[in-house]
């Protein structure tokens, strides 16, 4: 799929008409051509397109004049993408834009020439998986019972990608963008249903689902359990107040049950939105994280470090804009909680002996195993974020994000986060290779772990990732000594 690029998908020039052109006359070009879709182009532009489910949809179901122009039923913006985008690239792209569709033109540059058109089905035709009809699945199932036979579905999807040579990191991107929207799903639903049963408890106050830890930096493993939180607006009153948080805390049970039942397990530290300590209006959680910064202690820090990961994934994102807002301020007046962070994150060590070997569990149910998220990928996340903090950098919570941008904001690091940054792709490809490799055996999702045999790799691989730790470990020592943390031996 990777060595496929969209120019080869691409079998004749588009068909296109003018903003003008009557909705008929489309239609019966459409025809003449034999072909799914027209490109509406304005001096050569492209500004829309009609396909055959937009005549189904917006003319035929619902009885409007064929003689109306085209630019009243098209869809717009169109997406386009280069010639020389790979097909993944290609679907990544349709997912995230829940299209259909992609416009190809002859380079990147602006104004370029179209030159096709290149459907979703096109590329399902190609390497028999489209995970767009999927997606559209999701955003139509009529319920919690339907999302979870769904979910089931996405293991098998995920196996073909690597199969297919996808990279580590896309099948990653594939399975969070597909579990970002089963869980928007899963919040309608149980939304819609509430509101049914107990209308007169409904409140109208804005609010927003925030997705943490891994959700929230958009690095969903095959493995993970819920981490998520809900802010609401302030109450204009007491009564208000007290009627929000029994209407939001109802809501999270029920929807933290339905993630359930959608295979997504409970958070073993009940950081959920059910927690009232995480249910929450938007005064209360700028308090909290300014007293996270201002008056830091390291036990509870340990436990909010999530919390800077998180992302707002249903619901009025303005408020999740409000609070990184007061964030940022109280970030430029205090600095002095990154030690307190780093201090913490000096907790999980990579697992190098002294001597140079895995540092390997002696006893117990993963006898001869480490775990890899935990002593591999953790350190890398956590360092990651505080850097981020330092720089101000709230934009994005994903940790290749963050290391790129620290890599421009403090460049006296530069080496040292570059080196982060391939140790960091080497850890996602063993981490997911190790989860894929057990689902191949006829693993449950909901039974696979992150503990890893070194004897199950090649001498090279393991050579490998003894390099990596060594990464880590530098990394550790370079930044204990830039923000005074102490190195916590063991």
């Amino acid at each position: 799929m990777i060595e496929t690029l969209l120019r080869d998908l691409v079998r004749r020039l588009p068909v296109t008409c003018t903003p003008e052109t009557s909705v008929r006359a489309a239609a019966q070009q459409m025809r003449r051509e034999n072909v799914g879709s027209i490109l509406v182009l304005v001096d050569g532009d492209p500004v829309g397109i009609v396909t055959n489910t937009d005549l189904r949809d917006r003319v035929i179901a619902d009885g409007r004049a064929p003689e109306m122009p085209v630019s009243a039923v098209m869809s717009r913006p169109v997406v386009t993408r280069p010639a020389t985008a790979s097909i993944f690239e290609a679907l990544r792209t349709l997912m995230r834009h829940r299209m259909h569709h992609l416009v190809v033109t002859a380079t990147e540059a602006p104004g370029a020439p179209v030159i096709g058109v290149v459907s979703d089905q096109d590329i399902a035709r190609l390497h028999g998986f489209n995970p767009v009809a999927l997606l559209k699945r999701i955003e139509r199932a009529p319920s919690v019972m339907a999302l979870t036979s769904i979910r089931r579905e996405l293991a098998p999807h995920l196996l073909y990608l690597e199969a297919q040579g996808v990279s580590a990191e896309d099948i990653i991107a594939v399975n969070t963008e597909a579990n970002d929207l089963l869980t928007v799903r899963v919040l309608q639903c149980v939304e819609e249903s509430l509101r049914r049963e107990a209308a007169v408890e409904a409140v109208d106050l804005r609010w927003v689902w925030l997705s943490l830890g891994s959700e929230g930096r958009g690095e969903m493993s095959l493995k993970t359990d819920q981490d998520n939180a809900l802010l609401y607006e302030d109450p204009s009153s007491e009564a208000e107040a007290t009627q929000a948080q029994r209407w939001f805390l109802r809501f999270a049970e029920a929807a933290n049950e339905a993630l359930v039942q959608c295979g997504f397990t409970r958070c073993p530290g009940d950081v959920m939105a059910r927690n009232p300590r995480w249910c929450r209006p938007l005064g209360a959680w700028k308090r909290t994280f300014r007293g996270w910064i201002q008056e830091p202690d390291p036990k509870a820090l340990m436990q909010a470090s999530i919390f800077f990961d998180l992302r707002g994934l249903h619901g009025d994102t303005g408020l999740v804009t409000a609070l990184q807002d007061d964030l940022r301020q109280a970030l430029k007046a205090e600095r002095g909680f990154l030690a307190f962070m780093m201090h913490n994150a000096l907790t999980n060590r990579p697992p190098l002996s002294i001597f140079g070997g895995f540092a390997l569990a002696r006893s117990g149910p993963h006898r001869h195993r480490f775990d890899l998220k935990l002593r591999g990928l953790m350190p890398l996340v956590d360092l990651a974020r505080i850097l981020a903090l330092e720089a101000g950098y709230l934009a994005s919570t994903h940790t290749m994000d963050r290391l790129q941008h620290v890599q421009t904001a403090l460049p006296d690091l530069q080496a040292t986060v570059d080196n982060a940054r391939d140790a960091y792709r080497y850890l996602v490809d063993r981490r997911l290779a190790h989860h894929l490799r057990a689902l191949r055996h006829g693993e449950a999702l909901s039974n696979l772990d992150n503990y890893l045999d070194p004897d199950t790799l090649s001498d090279v691989q393991q050579q490998m990732l003894k390099a990596v730790f060594g990464v880590i470990r530098d990394m550790q020592e370079v930044l204990a000594h830039r923000y005074g943390a102490g190195m916590m031996r063991g």
